[in-house]
């Protein structure tokens, strides 16, 4: 879900669905941490790219996710890589290792959560 300036709006929406098993992936996140606290009660998940980590609020977001939610994207061509390149998916790596100093958890389990999740969200 795209939510840019819009977050509260969006979650309105998804408050009016008739009840679901619907699973919801907010997509680089920005909004607020009320936001933020609103769209995890709904059970949301969060992909994580690079452009989102290089700001103190996007890292500051992050930080306030819970792990069972987090997910990784590069959304490239539109993020960059530090040498200026797009990100593909061969560099998820970098968005993981910052993920790991951010959130100060070591690069396997990382990896292990990351895959659950996107396991659970794959699920029926």
């Amino acid at each position: 879900v795209h939510s840019v300036r819009s977050a509260s709006l969006v979650m309105n929406l998804i408050d009016e669905l008739p009840d679901s098993k619907n699973k919801y992936i907010f997509h680089w996140f920005s909004g607020s941490s009320s936001e933020l606290k609103r769209a995890i009660s709904l059970g949301s998940y969060f992909s994580v790219n690079s452009g989102m980590l290089k700001s103190a609020k996007g890292r500051g977001l992050v930080t306030e996710i819970p792990r069972d939610r987090i997910l990784t994207e590069t959304d490239g061509p539109f993020t960059f890589t530090d040498q200026g390149s797009p990100f593909t998916p061969k560099e998820l790596d970098l968005v993981i290792n910052k993920l790991c100093e951010l959130l100060q958890i070591a690069h396997g389990e990382l990896i292990e959560k990351i895959n659950k999740n996107l396991e659970f969200l794959l699920q029926e």
